[in-house]
């Protein structure tokens, strides 16, 4: 009687992989990312350790580089005039982006075509000529802004002239050149909104301020998540404006992190606190990153009880 436990049928043996092949499947895709990990080694890594290492040549070592810094009153006005940039910047760029999208959003083809060559025109200019721009506009005396309120018999403001708008007239520049991007990208996450889960909200009875309440800001928090931290990260890195317009001034009202690292290096000579300045302008470059990243995880994390 035949035994059943058997198969009966026996699959044909395969011949064994060799020892090399089997390595190179293992190496092949460490050879795939090792462009990309050779442009990051040369680019990234090697500038911040190269960084570090700069400021560690200061007298005392690294730890008395930054006490020094931190000690450094032009330092700290600084520092709270690149926070209080990001916040006048940022903040409304994206507001005044979010709501553009939402009325864009609605209109009809060529109109919104339209509009949305209007507002993604300043990204097509460069940083510096864009600058000049704003110059014209803001120039005591002769500036555009004083013309007008010469025309109105209202004084003229001289906003770059004064410390306490100098940083707001920097701020609209920012907020002007990085509105377009950030219309463009609240404008491609509004159209993956699926048509009929608004159609069924308004079927409801909820209005245009509740449909974007409860239905398209839910949907949209990774588009905002990822439109915050390109605009921070924009802000963070803003110098040419002040090259062009305010050179710092007026009594470092306008003084950011990275024009005070250029000063600091290359008007001065001072080069182990420039490093740290720059060592401190990362670490913010880095926390704003990590705000991003984990405000993804937690939106797309796995929901599997695994920490």
């Amino acid at each position: 009687m035949a035994d059943l436990s058997r198969p009966l049928f026996r699959r044909a043996a395969l011949p064994a992989a060799s020892a090399g092949a089997a390595f190179r499947r293992r190496l092949l895709p460490y050879a795939l990312i090792a462009p990309a990990l050779f442009f990051v080694a040369v680019f990234s890594t090697y500038p911040v350790l190269k960084t570090l290492l700069l400021a560690g040549t200061a007298e005392g070592g690294i730890g008395r580089a930054f006490g020094e810094l931190w000690r450094d009153p032009v330092f700290r006005l600084s520092l709270g005039a690149t926070l209080r940039f990001l916040a006048y910047s940022s903040l409304p760029a994206m507001a005044i982006a979010f709501f553009l999208a939402l009325w864009i959003h609605g209109r009809p083809g060529r109109f919104r075509r339209a509009l949305e060559g209007v507002w993604v025109l300043p990204l097509a200019l460069p940083v510096v000529s864009a600058a000049a721009i704003w110059l014209f506009v803001f120039t005591p005396q002769y500036g555009l802004l004083a013309v007008l309120a010469d025309r109105l018999g209202l004084t003229d403001p001289a906003l770059l002239r004064k410390p306490e708008t100098a940083l707001w007239a920097l701020a609209v520049v920012e907020i002007w050149r990085e509105m377009g991007f950030n219309l463009l990208v609240f404008l491609a996450g509004l159209s993956t909104i699926p048509r009929d889960v608004e159609e069924a909200a308004r079927l409801d009875g909820a209005g245009e301020g509740r449909l974007t309440l409860m239905i398209r800001l839910p949907l949209l928090w990774p588009t905002i998540i990822f439109v915050g931290t390109v605009s921070l990260l924009h802000a963070l890195s803003t110098i040419d404006p002040i090259f062009v317009m305010t050179q710092g001034g007026p009594n470092n009202a306008t003084n950011l992190l990275l024009y005070q690292m250029y000063l600091t290096a290359f008007f001065y000579g001072d080069w182990p606190r420039a490093a740290a300045t720059a060592a401190v302008f990362l670490v913010l470059a880095g926390l704003i990153a990590g705000v991003q990243v984990y405000g993804l995880e937690r939106l797309f994390g796995r929901d599997d009880g695994v920490a």
